[in-house]
């Protein structure tokens, strides 16, 4: 096998691998792991925004400033204000009070009501969906079956019907205490059963809510 002298650290090798290669095999690794740096250095797109960062591979911007910006997003929104400027991630389209109603934009999505709804009816056909609702269904049943499957109020016992209801009118609390995820079925289940929950059916459940916490049939018992 022809020898020759390796051009970076003046040892003798061999060139294998390519005639004419020129160097060892320990100084041919690191050429090629400087030579990978400095393409990527040459090759990376700097964000327009901020000019220091690399751009985020999804995004027109980095990752500081995306962040920046979806905070100063959540602030405007909090205070019940449609900002201006901003596009749907999915189609682009510029998002103003008429594309972008509100049970989406409290939520901080920054999606169009089109592609809202395109993703959301592509969700419920996935089999990720299909195999999600079953457990779903069968975390309901054992909490219904805990408490009693029927109201507490009308004896209802149709589990379409039934809902769970906090007997101290706290539910608004507990919830901004948990993440927008929260399941009050999933969250009883893992809490043991909490004594403070009950069933109610969803016309009982209305009327506590209209009637200031206390259920029409409730006060039609003690008038009689």
């Amino acid at each position: 096998m022809p020898t020759t002298v390796c051009v970076d650290c003046g040892k003798r090798t061999s060139t294998w691998r390519k005639s004419g290669m020129r160097r060892c095999l320990k100084c041919y690794k690191e050429h090629r792991v400087k030579n990978a740096i400095r393409r990527r250095k040459d090759n990376r797109i700097l964000c327009p925004k901020c000019g220091a960062n690399r751009m985020w591979p999804i995004s027109n911007q980095c990752w500081p400033c995306r962040i920046k910006e979806r905070r100063a997003l959540k602030k405007q929104i909090d205070k019940g204000l449609i900002p201006t400027g901003v596009h749907c991630t999915t189609c682009g389209v510029e998002l103003n009070a008429d594309n972008w109603p509100n049970y989406i934009r409290k939520h901080y999505n920054l999606k169009c009501h089109p592609c809202f709804r395109k993703g959301r009816n592509e969700y419920q056909n996935s089999i990720y969906y299909s195999q999600r609702k079953p457990k779903q269904e069968e975390c309901k049943n054992d909490v219904l079956k805990h408490y009693g499957a029927k109201c507490s109020c009308c004896n209802e016992q149709n589990p379409v019907f039934l809902s769970i209801d906090h007997i101290n009118n706290d539910g608004g609390k507990r919830r901004k205490a948990y993440p927008k995820e929260f399941n009050i079925y999933r969250f009883a289940k893992m809490n043991n059963y909490p004594k403070d929950l009950q069933i109610l059916c969803r016309n009982c459940n209305w009327g506590k809510h209209a009637n200031k916490g206390i259920c029409p049939h409730q006060m039609s018992k003690v008038a009689a």
